[in-house]
């Protein structure tokens, strides 16, 4: 199932892993493993894979010591996206993703 990224309630949300990749072609991707509550009042968090796909740039921070201290509360602080750009607020860093299309699957 897709969901839409401009609604997401990245707020709380668990990012559980990152992955830069090029394929055959130098075609360059990024995919996210994150969890999000599907709004501020959620009981849970569901799974979900971002799929970033026509890539021109990644730059990511991440304090790795408080992404694990956070990970059970929630290390991403907040998330959007802006004239195709996917910013995230970590706790002690943060990622941005400069893409042509964001995608959105759940696990």
């Amino acid at each position: 199932m897709e969901t839409s990224l401009e609604s997401a309630c990245w707020h709380d949300g668990q990012l559980h892993g990152i992955s830069f990749e090029m394929d055959a072609t130098g075609a360059p991707s990024v995919k996210l493993s994150v969890s999000l509550y599907d709004d501020e009042q959620a009981p849970k968090r569901e799974q979900f894979v971002v799929l970033c796909t026509g890539v021109s740039r990644f730059a990511t921070s991440i304090d790795v010591a408080e992404l694990k201290n956070n990970a059970s509360a929630g290390n991403v602080g907040n998330g959007r996206i802006e004239g195709g750009l996917l910013f995230l607020e970590l706790s002690g860093g943060s990622i941005e993703i400069e893409a042509k299309e964001f995608k959105a699957d759940a696990v």
